[in-house]
């Protein structure tokens, strides 16, 4: 999630090749120990909110809709 009072700042998501532009208050969830990214530079206030939940918080959605998470079945995650 963003906040602050900035333009600019857009997230670039390198392995789906794309450049999100991000607006305060927007949010946006991805595992990043599969997709490598970064920030492009802001002007203003910028401010990220980060999140990290535990693997298990993923059993719901296994259980209820058969989802099957990619780095379960990676040897390792590479973080850039």
């Amino acid at each position: 999630m963003t906040a602050g009072d900035f333009t600019g700042g857009a997230l670039v998501l390198y392995e789906l090749g794309i450049v999100v532009e991000m607006a305060p208050g927007d949010l946006m969830l991805f595992p990043d120990c599969l997709i490598t990214h970064r920030n492009e530079k802001a002007n203003g206030k910028r401010i990220s909110i980060v999140t990290f939940t535990q693997e298990n918080i993923y059993d719901y959605w296994h259980r209820e809709y058969n989802m099957k998470l990619r780095r379960q079945t990676q040897k390792y995650c590479k973080k850039m």
